[in-house]
């Protein structure tokens, strides 16, 4: 190993080995410490993963779904690195990453499974070679954090450009299923949803609340139609102007 990965390696574990000892969560200021002495440290490590580098990103349900992947995985006879605190910028999967690589920076893992903050995630991707990326939903409640909600769409758009492997999308989610038209050329999208139940089935606009998160088509503008709802703006739409619908 280079002597920066390695030097990066023994900070990030001294850190966090001395804030736990003081009762402090050691989930980011040690990760700072790693990428401060070595910027590659987690593309490093993660390239020797033995089988998967797994990102999860989205408003909603991140923590949860890497939790869900991680079991699956876990079930199956495999050792796996995550952020599980849920720091979920470049800094918090540095020390997620410094904390359970050996003493010389090498992973002994099958496999890196990160979530990633939404504005994180163009910067994480540019470096690390993903084989699959996870896009949950794009919901309002970071506006505070990011602006407009096309901004974190923008973000995530730009972050799965560089994915090579499977990208699952979200197809319950208009926006989410509408970044399938901007991935790589050799990217394979993966839809999923959830089906509707007489609970949640509505017969076009009826029952539609104000103020949805989304309520146009990204394509042409036009509003969406539902025959069913799950959450939100989540279920099964369709754009009346240009006829796009729900993969």
């Amino acid at each position: 190993m280079g002597f920066r990965r390695v030097l990066a390696t023994w900070a990030g574990k001294a850190g966090i080995g001395m804030l736990r000892a003081v009762g402090r969560g050691a989930t980011t200021a040690p990760g700072r410490v790693v990428l401060a002495l070595d910027p590659g440290f987690i593309r490093a490590a993660a390239r020797e993963a033995r089988r998967a580098r797994v990102l999860v990103t989205g408003t909603n349900g991140k923590t949860t779904t890497s939790a869900l992947l991680e079991a699956a995985m876990v079930a199956d006879g495999w050792t796996v690195v995550r952020n599980a605190s849920g720091a979920n910028m470049l800094a918090g999967i540095a020390s997620a990453v410094a904390e359970r690589v050996g003493p010389w920076g090498s992973m002994v893992a099958d496999a890196l499974v990160a979530e990633i903050d939404e504005a994180t995630l163009p910067a994480l991707t540019a470096t690390l070679d993903a084989d699959v990326a996870v896009v949950t939903n794009f919901f309002r409640d970071q506006l505070d954090r990011f602006g407009e909600l096309d901004r974190t769409v923008g973000y995530v758009r730009r972050g799965l450009g560089a994915v090579r492997g499977t990208v699952c999308l979200n197809a319950d989610d208009p926006l989410v299923a509408d970044l399938a038209r901007d991935l790589a050329t050799d990217a394979c999208p993966l839809m999923y949803g959830v089906e509707p139940t007489p609970e949640n089935r509505l017969t076009g606009e009826e029952g539609l609340p104000p103020g949805l998160d989304t309520q146009f088509c990204p394509r042409c503008g036009e509003r969406f139609e539902y025959t069913h709802r799950t959450y939100g703006h989540l279920g099964d739409y369709r754009c009346p102007g240009c006829g796009w619908s729900r993969p």
